[in-house]
């Protein structure tokens, strides 16, 4: 069970790897060392609107996570839960209380959809509202 955890945290650690590194090669100033809210100020063309497209796979990406979190999956939920936190006091916490810990997850499933959809429902507004 042990190797099962280590590959779960090295793919936990390259991904947040990845998402520094692509943060930093979109930011120039964050190459040279320098803030980005630093003494330039920014122009109102520098703060642009996300396009209707961004919010789009925004929302896709939102909702999809949520599909992970879906009450119907519960039990695989749990169970995958309490496979990945064997040993720690947060799986002693999800086997001990696995309605809290259900009800956790319905919660994110709620929160998670309901935010996809609105950013869905956002991009057609958008998109309507640059066409015309």
């Amino acid at each position: 069970m042990e190797p099962l955890y280590l590959v779960c945290l090295a793919v936990i650690v390259a991904l947040v790897a990845f998402i520094v590194i692509r943060k930093r090669q979109r930011n120039p100033y964050a190459q040279a060392g320098r803030r980005t809210m630093s003494h330039r100020p920014q122009s109102a063309a520098a703060c642009s609107l996300p396009s209707a497209a961004r919010l789009e796979t925004r929302g896709v990406f939102w909702l999809i996570a949520a599909f992970l979190f879906c009450p119907c999956h519960l039990p695989l939920t749990l169970g995958l839960f309490g496979l990945l936190l064997a040993g720690t006091a947060v799986g002693a916490l999800v086997q001990g209380h696995p309605l809290a810990v259900g009800a956790l997850v319905t919660a994110v499933w709620v929160a998670g959809t309901w935010r996809g959809f609105h950013l869905l429902n956002a991009a057609r507004r958008f998109a309507k509202r640059a066409t015309g």
